[in-house]
């Protein structure tokens, strides 16, 4: 999975508005084992399985059972209207994995 430089703007400010440790790592991760749902969120120590990345200066991991699923996705924020949101996005190769 990449990283856009927009999420990892947002997850950023995220983590700091909400007083997290700069060590704090994102986290995508199934919301139950053998779902489909995904869920974002913060920790402070990934699981020793999941596939740790760095981009933008933001420590992200991916559990290792859906890597495989995200391996061309790009994690980027969409909008629609005033609101902002998290999105998953095909990547281009030819853009290193930065989203348009």
């Amino acid at each position: 999975m990449h990283l856009s430089l927009r999420a990892a703007e947002r997850v950023l400010a995220i983590r700091s508005a909400n007083g997290l440790p700069v060590d704090t790592a994102l986290r995508i991760a199934r919301r139950e084992p053998d779902s489909d749902d995904l869920t974002i969120g913060f920790v402070q120590e990934p699981p020793s399985s999941d596939q740790v990345h760095e981009a933008y200066g933001l420590r992200y991991c991916v559990e290792s059972a859906i890597t495989p699923a995200l391996q061309d996705v790009t994690l980027d924020l969409g909008t629609e209207g005033s609101d902002t949101f998290f999105v998953l996005r095909t990547s281009d190769p030819t853009t290193n994995g930065e989203a348009p």
